[in-house]
């Protein structure tokens, strides 16, 4: 009897080791087997549909050096647009032009065009959260032109690499954050906060309404791209028609000289649950960075508080918090923002003893922070009316049973009307080397 356990066990193990010795990466693909997508953009379509782009990465070429590929310019990928009624059903379509699989793991940056983001795009993330080859980490974006980001001179080799980088060094201004899939989604799901995303552009524009309110822009036919395939030192020549989707080349200051455009980083996209309503650029994306304590870099120059000239200050990082008070009949918001900066540069100083001169500096700074706060917080409280502050998300937290009654009417009403109280606190780290030479 206890042979036969014996013998059955030692089958048992056999048949397992055998079992992970056959096994094996069933569905591996090699690399020369894919075309990989380094981004994304989505527009609006014809008749209700979409028009999904994809950058579809030269491996090959990029793998053996810039300019292998080709003897007239490095090879970097091509541009594959298909209109059809969902994400995916583009995507499947699409293969059938290209011989290898499509695949979308790498892709770093995908991109909303204004027109559809201002009707919704809750529909078509879907698809990222359902097919596992798409990363959480991937970065959103809303462009005025849409598409046509894609399209773009560049500096890098590949336009993702380009969207990639902007997303990454931009927040060095202090002007835009970069909003991840991940966090998008967490905040379209969680109570009481809307979200935001990275707001690009493929040209500036003077006209302060059509950027705030991110009203409609007019683009030519999704299917006017460059020419095929892609190339890196590929110039744009002379002027293009307004509505175009390719960046205009602009004028060096000075020379006049015309040079190819880039891609520029406006600020902010703020939703209002998955449509785009207005845009938040320069200071007015600062003012709400601030209150978001998402400021981690730039610079701001006032008048100097010690005398003639300006005085540069830097943002080393910035922390805020939002507390919430409610009484029997209002609900108050504080906000406490503690900015750490730095003196880049100063101009015609007077003496002064050091802790005279670090406190009016601080106050100088704590003014002007909180006067950029309270601007930007008018214009959402009452041109976009939706909480991108999560002031809702307080309330909630702190009275959930008051929250389920008001969330329904919170951003039409209660969040226009809300009292907030803004305080600025700044701590100046000063070499000591810097300040004796105010009175130089």
């Amino acid at each position: 009897m206890a042979v036969g356990v014996g013998f059955r066990r030692v089958l048992l193990v056999m048949f397992v080791l055998a079992s992970v010795g056959a096994t094996g990466c069933w569905d591996r693909i090699e690399t020369s087997e894919m075309s990989i997508v380094g981004a994304m953009a989505i527009d609006e379509g014809t008749e209700g549909r979409i028009v999904v782009s994809l950058e579809i990465i030269d491996a090959e070429s990029l793998a053996v050096g810039a300019g292998a590929g080709s003897q007239q310019g490095a090879l970097v990928g091509w541009m594959l647009r298909e209109e059809a009624d969902s994400v995916m059903h583009a995507i499947r379509s699409a293969q059938r032009r290209i011989p290898r699989r499509i695949f979308a793991g790498q892709a770093n940056t995908v991109v909303f065009g204004q027109n559809l983001a201002r009707q919704g795009i809750k529909q078509y993330l879907d698809v990222f959260e359902r097919q596992n080859q798409f990363r959480r980490s991937i970065v959103v974006s809303v462009c005025d032109t849409g598409a046509g980001l894609l399209q773009r001179p560049f500096i890098e080799q590949l336009p993702s690499r380009t969207l990639s980088g902007l997303a990454t060094h931009a927040t060095a201004s202090g002007k835009t954050t970069l909003v991840t899939l991940n966090e998008f989604l967490r905040k379209l799901a969680e109570p009481g906060i809307e979200p935001i995303s990275m707001h690009t552009a493929g040209r500036s524009t003077e006209d302060e309404y059509i950027k705030r309110q991110g009203e409609p822009v007019e683009q030519t036919k999704p299917g006017v791209i460059r020419d095929q395939p892609l190339q890196a030192d590929r110039e744009i020549e002379g002027l293009l028609d307004p509505s175009s989707p390719v960046l205009d080349p602009i004028s060096e200051s000075g020379t006049a000289e015309t040079v190819p455009g880039v891609t520029i980083v406006l600020g902010i996209a703020v939703f209002r649950g998955d449509r785009v309503v207005g845009v938040l650029d320069g200071k007015d994306a600062r003012g709400f960075l601030w209150a978001a304590g998402r400021v981690n870099g730039g610079t701001f120059a006032l008048q100097n508080p010690m005398g003639n000239g300006t005085v540069t200050y830097e943002v080393i990082r910035s922390r805020a918090s939002v507390s919430c008070e409610i009484l029997q009949d209002s609900i108050r918001i504080s906000i406490e923002i503690s900015p750490v900066l730095e003196i880049a540069e100063l101009h015609n100083g007077e003496s002064l003893s050091i802790e005279g001169a670090v406190k009016m500096l601080e106050q100088a700074a704590d003014e002007y922070i909180l006067a950029e706060v309270q601007n930007t917080l008018r214009i959402v409280q009452h041109e976009f009316r939706t909480d991108i502050y999560g002031f809702g998300q307080a309330v909630y937290r702190k009275r959930p049973e008051l929250w389920r009654q008001i969330e329904h009417e919170w951003n039409e009403q209660a969040f226009p009307n809300l009292e907030v109280d803004v305080r600025v606190s700044s701590l100046l780290k000063t070499a000591a080397a810097l300040l004796p030479r105010i009175g130089r």
